[in-house]
């Protein structure tokens, strides 16, 4: 229909998850008007609806979405493929039906032939594939499906890791964050997951930046029950289920024994997956983005790593170098695959997306050669023995004792009223 009335769109949209706009395609207006979307201004009506758009790369459709960061730009008929397969992705974790492949390729036969028949390919052998992966998409260690839990501290790249495994597919949660000038790649975590787990630390007196949050958390045991039943909730909300998820917030590393029972009460089988990063890449990063001192960036890296290492030794768990999933991405879901004993559904066909999207440039802070002169002989030690077992070498349950103690007399020596760390 060629310029419908807003309440027809809005009611059209209310029934779509995303909306495609074939402008610079070749699709002509008013005569292909039932394809075509004309201004950013139906744009904008698809987007309060909960669409999301895929435009072309210039025009008013694309300054709209840019100004209000969402959806995606092509510029050529494999852009295109490549924004609507991030778009079916983003809408749509439990992925596309066959009867909703029938009907984009009844589409494809009067718009974007050679596109949209390049994607009903590769979603056709994607689905191929996850049909005859299925009985093993879920834990080897029963029937729950699993869930990967992405921990470890802030600016270690937990974000590009759980992007890697949504590319490689894992679902990921419906909420997502938007992405900032400090994360221009995406955090591909849940608003509501992240706001709820900071609402809990500092009910504790504590919080993200807390740089002594590994003495303030309690033990499996002490949880409250309501405190696992609104976990779960929160879980059953965000996920479709009955399918490998991704669940990411450094803020987990603190309250690791809470999410492990939540995730457990909603069916999955928690596999967690901690990031390690250079603990002064860390303090460096922290210091540009929240201007921290460097002794309280390397107390709050000391208090997640101590934390996610000391909740986690009785579930599988797979530590992993920052460097590494720079340099070989590939490689590095190749060892979670075989570390976990997970399949990921989408592996085989996912290596040209990851490669575009982890990029090495993105890594700021740098210490090389001499670098430990810099740090306690405590936190040194403790990175060192990370780093072996990022490749696979065992982690005694000792191994923190050394920065457990530096840690406490830190804080102790900051206690008295007229000392306090450094912000």
């Amino acid at each position: 229909m060629a310029d419908p009335p807003h309440a027809t769109l809005r009611r059209l949209f209310a029934h779509a998850k995303i909306c495609v706009s074939p402008h610079g395609l070749g699709a002509q207006s008013p005569a292909e008007a039932h394809f075509c979307t004309h201004s950013s201004t139906q744009i904008g009506a698809a987007i309060s609806a909960g669409c999301i758009p895929v435009v072309f790369g210039v025009g008013a459709e694309a300054e709209f979405c840019e100004t209000h960061d969402v959806g995606f730009r092509f510029n050529d008929e494999h852009e295109l493929v490549t924004a609507l397969e991030q778009a079916i992705e983003l809408a749509n974790g439990v992925g596309v039906t066959k009867a909703q492949r029938d009907r984009m390729r009844a589409y494809s036969q009067t718009a974007h032939a050679d596109a949209w028949a390049q994607l009903i390919a590769r979603l056709d052998a994607g689905a191929e594939r996850e049909e005859r992966a299925a009985p093993s998409l879920r834990s080897e260690r029963g029937l729950s499906p699993p869930a990967l839990i992405v921990a470890g501290c802030h600016r270690s790249g937990t974000s590009a890791m759980a992007r890697m495994l949504s590319i490689a597919g894992v679902d990921l949660p419906s909420d997502l964050m938007i992405k900032k000038a400090d994360n221009p790649t995406g955090f591909w975590e849940a608003h509501v997951i992240a706001d709820w787990n900071e609402a809990l630390l500092r009910s504790a007196r504590s919080g993200w930046d807390d740089p002594f949050a590994f003495f303030s958390q309690p033990c499996a045991a002490q949880i409250a029950p309501g405190l696992i039943d609104e976990a779960a909730a929160r879980i059953t909300g965000l996920y479709p289920g009955n399918r490998p998820i991704v669940v990411k917030d450094p803020r987990i590393s603190l309250l690791a024994p809470l999410w492990d029972r939540a995730l457990r009460k909603s069916r999955y089988a928690p596999n967690f997956i901690i990031m390690v990063r250079n603990p002064l890449e860390v303090a460096a990063s922290l210091t540009a983005r929240n201007k921290f001192s460097l002794g309280r960036g390397l107390s709050i890296w000391a208090s997640y790593m101590l934390t996610i290492e000391r909740d986690t030794r009785d579930t599988p768990r797979v530590f992993v170098a920052y460097r590494d999933l720079l340099a070989n991405p590939e490689s590095v879901l190749d060892r979670i695959r075989s570390q976990l004993g997970i399949p990921l559904p989408r592996y085989e066909c996912a290596s040209g997306s990851i490669s575009r999207f982890v990029d090495p440039a993105l890594c700021q802070h740098h210490f090389n050669g001499l670098w430990n002169k810099h740090l306690s002989e405590a936190v040194h030690e403790y990175f060192v023995l990370l780093q072996a077992a990022c490749h696979d070498q065992p982690l005694p349950n000792t191994a923190g004792s050394a920065l457990e103690a530096w840690l406490a007399e830190l804080r102790d020596l900051l206690s008295t009223p007229e000392r306090t760390i450094s912000t």
